[in-house]
């Protein structure tokens, strides 16, 4: 099954803005999870390359090596070291320096993995002539064969069972060098992935970037041409310097075999060689394949490596350095005189024959497709992502690339596999912004809305207010005219009282005044009765003459009274019966103005009465206007809150 995939690449989560040009960098896509508040890596599926790296421009992505745990140990550990042919683009002019500041950082030996480049070529020529394979793809790049053995095993059989050339070396050392044997080895690169090699394998104990050392030594302030220009401890090699540069394989392998280049492919660069490599099994089937494919990740070979300081060099920049110590190299390498460059050819061959062995540089491959957790969607499953993704029609496949997928197809496999979600998408986005400002516009106009409803709500509540008060004032008054009106009951009742007292009173007047012409009459007949007697004593009187003159007198005077008792009889008797007139008009009077009185009194009790339920109404209309105007002020407040959110 082979060991797990070590990590080499660190995510900052705190950095990570989910701007997904992670995404866009990374040539397999489906190791980066993005259905998180950060993107994370699933380390069993990423190749290693370190694209991401150099893309985040946050910082939020960081290489994993052991430059760190190589300055701590190099002072107490025994150790060797080996360095890749891209130095010479890395540190120019002053790659031979780096060795001897290597050694004086206490590395007993420094090895050229241009020299196990020499090792390779021979590793892959010989298994081509040993076996009838119709394609063989170069292994030197440690991305690419993470690549086949997670995302194409199917190319697995077709991968140079030989190591890389770092490999070759560390091999070479332990096999040749015995006195290094048991000494760590570090590995200075320019290849990020290169320490899952290592860790694979068994080889190698410190991946040591050169991008690593070219920021330890601008911190420290190290200048490397203060340090010896110092050969390396093997063998030099004669062109396999060129081994980082794209083509570099076959220019190596064209010493040996002038016919492997019109049977071989040169290709590099991840927007080409994986498109390329997951097609390359039916170019097989087909028959059409290459005998070797020369593949390497990076766009400028191990030259512009992601963990190489010079991947900011032009091309030309890089050529220039590299070609500079090939042409080195060759001449080291040329015999003088005649047959110089059989000679030539003979001393180099003997000199590789003297470092290799077979079966001694065999590698073999793991198929980790297991770790491929990515499934595929139905059409049917493929739809409702799209739906979830707000893409209804064939006019919203944008194809934007804004998710870093290049397709929306891509991006709907990443949802389906949980590893993205639709809020990422740029046309959800746009929709989720369309569908934002039509809430704006809408909540725009409902503000308007409000604030109408708010001066309404305002003046409503002020009219309600003074409704309110007015009607405050109306229970007042009613409270006075209901006061009033009682009061006027009282002093109806006791006109009522008085009304009937005096119509009592009268009613006696009368009786009496009735009980007048019996008395008159009594008097009257008295007087007549005195009348009579005077005239009996005048009569009398006139029969005794002189003697009875005094009783004529008294006679004439009796006559006389009972004249002017008639007279005052006749006169009371005409003041009694105006007595009796009047009393009788009094008493009819009287009796109307008690049944006024009565009914005076009882308008007043039903008066009172609608007033006390008027009062009771007012009140209670009072009552719900303050409820109301509350209620109107709450829903004034509630329209502010909402104005407000």
């Amino acid at each position: 099954m082979g060991l797990p995939l070590v990590e080499v690449i660190s995510v900052d989560e705190e950095k990570c803005v989910n701007c997904y040009v992670c995404i866009a960098a990374c040539p397999v896509k489906f190791c980066n999870d993005a259905s998180g508040e950060a993107l994370a890596i699933d380390h069993a599926m990423c190749i290693g390359c370190g694209a991401c790296v150099r893309a985040c421009s946050h910082n939020a992505r960081t290489m994993r090596d052991d430059t760190d745990a190589f300055l701590a140990d190099a002072k107490r550990e025994k150790m060797v070291a080996i360095v890749a042919p891209a130095v010479a683009c890395a540190f120019p002019g002053n790659y031979l320096n780096l060795n001897g500041w290597l050694k004086s950082m206490g590395v007993e030996a420094v090895f050229d993995v241009s020299f196990g480049a020499e090792l390779t070529v021979r590793s892959y020529l010989e298994y081509m002539k040993a076996k009838d394979t119709a394609c063989v793809i170069a292994q030197p790049c440690p991305a690419i064969v993470n690549y086949i053995e997670i995302y194409a095993p199917e190319l697995i059989p077709h991968l140079a069972p030989a190591d890389s050339p770092m490999l070759h070396t560390i091999k070479m050392i332990k096999e040749f060098y015995p006195v290094y044997r048991n000494h760590k080895v570090a590995v200075i690169s320019p290849c990020l992935a290169k320490k899952r090699e290592y860790v694979e394998t068994g080889l190698g104990d410190y991946n040591v970037t050169m991008s690593g050392l070219a920021d330890h030594f601008k911190a420290e302030n190290i200048r490397l041409e203060r340090f010896a220009a110092t050969e390396f401890d093997n063998p030099p090699a004669e062109r396999a310097v060129l081994f980082s540069t794209p083509g570099g394989l076959l220019r190596t392998a064209e010493r040996w075999s002038g016919e492997v280049r019109n049977k071989a492919r040169k290709i590099e660069g991840p927007a080409v060689v994986y498109p390329y490599l997951s097609g390359l099994k039916k170019s097989v089937e087909e028959g059409v394949a290459p005998v070797l494919v020369d593949c390497l990740n990076c766009d400028h070979g191990c030259n512009g490596g992601t963990a190489t300081p010079a991947h900011a060099f032009s091309p030309d920049r890089l050529e220039h350095e590299i070609e500079k110590r090939n042409a080195k190299m060759q001449d080291a390498y040329r015999k003088r005189g005649p047959a110089s460059d059989k000679r030539s050819r003979k001393a180099l061959e003997k000199l590789l024959g003297d470092y290799w062995k077979p079966g001694l540089y065999n590698r073999s491959y793991t198929d980790r497709s297991r770790d491929n957790k990515i499934r595929k969607p139905s059409e049917r499953e493929l739809s409702s992502i799209y739906t979830t993704m707000g893409k209804l029609s064939a006019a919203d496949i944008f194809n934007c690339s804004a998710c870093g997928y290049n397709s929306c197809e891509t991006m709907a496999v990443a949802i389906f596999n949980g590893i993205n979600k639709p809020e990422n998408c740029a046309h959800f986005i746009m929709n989720e912004n369309r569908k934002l400002i039509e809430r704006i516009n809408a909540r725009a106009m409902q503000d308007e809305e409000i604030a109408n409803i708010d001066r309404s709500t305002r003046d409503l509540s002020s009219n309600m207010q003074m409704i309110s008060g007015n009607i405050d004032e109306l229970n007042s008054s009613i409270a006075e005219i209901s006061r009033n009106v009682q009061e006027s009951k009282d002093v109806a009742v006791d006109a009522s009282q008085n009304v009937k007292g005096s119509g009592e009173a009268f009613a006696g007047l009368q009786a009496a005044s009735n009980e007048i012409p019996d008395v008159l009459q009594f008097i009257n007949d008295t007087v007549d009765n005195l009348t009579l007697l005077a005239l009996n004593a005048k009569i009398e009187a006139a029969r005794a003459g002189e003697a009875g003159k005094g009783f004529d007198v008294v006679a004439m005077e009796v006559k006389s009274l009972a004249d002017s008792t008639s007279g005052a009889v006749v006169r009371i008797r005409e003041t009694t019966d105006k007595i009796q007139h009047a009393s009788a008009g009094v008493t009819r009077a009287m009796e109307a103005l008690s049944k006024l009185v009565e009914k005076l009194e009882e308008y007043q009790i039903s008066i009172a009465a609608a007033v006390e339920q008027q009062t009771t109404n007012t009140h209670n209309a009072s009552g719900i206007l303050q409820d109301l105007a509350t209620a109107v002020d709450d829903i004034h407040t509630n329209i502010s809150r909402v104005a407000a959110g």
